[in-house]
């Protein structure tokens, strides 16, 4: 949808096994004005974002088994911690979005409060990062629990 909107936007994408597979979803992402790039590819993000593109990054699945255990609404749950690793290396913004069903075939797109990297000392940790999207998600969760489809481990306690 944000690229539909006319932003610069680069979606970090998960390469499928199946070429053709792989191709469909590249050509829909396209057809959107989304850039694709693989996670095969992730540096390629960094000269993307000094141009001042969007970078698209899933932050409430870990697709790699690399999640940091993290409290969410007092339960622990795994968080990726890609998005907040590309903040602080990047020196750049979160923006949790959110796109939120309101009737059969109305959608809005919800834009969080950006979540800075810095601090008065320097830069916030990985761990402070993850908190504060942790807090944020948990909000929409909580709020929507019927429009959060996870099709994974999340929670662990």
């Amino acid at each position: 949808m944000i690229g539909l909107l006319g932003y610069p936007v680069v979606a970090l994408a998960l390469p499928h096994k199946n070429p053709k597979v792989n191709d469909f979803f590249d050509r829909q992402r396209n057809y959107c004005n989304v850039q694709v790039v693989s996670t095969n590819n992730v540096k390629s993000c960094f000269r993307h974002m000094a141009k001042g593109d969007i970078i698209a990054i899933v932050g409430d699945r870990d697709f790699f088994g690399k999640g940091e255990r993290i409290e969410m609404q007092g339960h622990g749950c795994l968080l990726p911690p890609g998005p907040v690793r590309f903040a602080l290396k990047g020196k750049a913004h979160l923006v949790p979005v959110f796109m939120i069903r309101d009737k059969k075939y109305s959608y809005r797109l919800v834009f969080s409060n950006a979540i800075s990297p810095f601090k008065e000392s320097g830069l916030k940790t990985e761990k402070e990062l993850l908190d504060e999207c942790a807090d944020v998600l948990g909000q929409y969760i909580w709020k929507y629990p019927e429009q959060w489809y996870m099709f994974g481990k999340f929670w662990v306690d």
